[in-house]
């Protein structure tokens, strides 16, 4: 779940496949990353308003862009956007 510049783990479902253990990374119920860490944060990020966006993003700091950041965040964006229209979302474009 998405806290603020945050992803909180409240529940991790385990895989059964061989050697999935061994990457676990000790993330359990309780567990925080930073959202722009992990790939559900990220997705998460990207779908949200861009007023939304650039108050977490102030939050953590990352609000000065670089030449890569620039390239690469409207690739992510729309990817972003293909995965929630195949799991039936839709971003609300509202500010």
């Amino acid at each position: 779940m998405l806290d603020g510049p945050e992803i909180l783990y409240v529940d991790r479902a385990r895989s059964l496949r061989r050697g999935q253990r061994t990457s676990d990374l000790g993330l359990a119920p309780g567990s925080r990353l930073p959202a722009y860490a992990t790939a559900i944060g990220k997705l998460l990020l990207a779908n949200l308003p861009e007023r939304e966006q650039g108050e977490i993003l102030a939050s953590m700091k990352l609000t000065k862009r670089g030449p890569l950041v620039d390239a690469l965040t409207p690739h992510l964006v729309s990817t972003a956007d293909r995965i929630s229209a195949r799991l039936g979302y839709r971003r609300d474009d509202e500010s």
